[in-house]
């Protein structure tokens, strides 16, 4: 049994549910790859579809500060057409660091 691998089967079959043939997005942070993998790994014993994309906490912290706000006030064509697709959406929680709010643009 992997780390996560109890939690993840609660996840998957307590809190959420699952059943065979659902399109699952788990979205990851890079710090949480081990659970994302588990959660992965389980939903595919489910007979269900996976999308797994990552992260990156130093590239999120970077582009809220330097990108230009029409980019992270709205979601991009492509991640809207892939909801339209997915039945469950995961998300593995926030940041490690804290964030420095005072260095976000308002």
């Amino acid at each position: 049994m992997s780390e996560y691998g109890e939690l993840s089967k609660q996840v998957l079959d307590v809190c959420i549910g699952t059943t065979a043939g659902q399109c699952i997005w788990i979205n990851s942070w890079d710090h949480t790859l081990d659970l994302a993998s588990d959660l992965a790994l389980e939903c595919n014993k489910r007979k269900c579809s996976v999308l797994m994309t990552v992260q990156l906490e130093d590239l999120w912290l970077r582009s809220i500060i330097q990108a230009p706000i029409e980019l992270v006030d709205n979601l991009p064509a492509h991640l809207v057409a892939a909801l339209k697709q997915t039945d469950i959406y995961i998300y593995t929680l926030g940041p490690r660091k804290p964030i420095p709010w005072d260095t976000v643009p308002a």
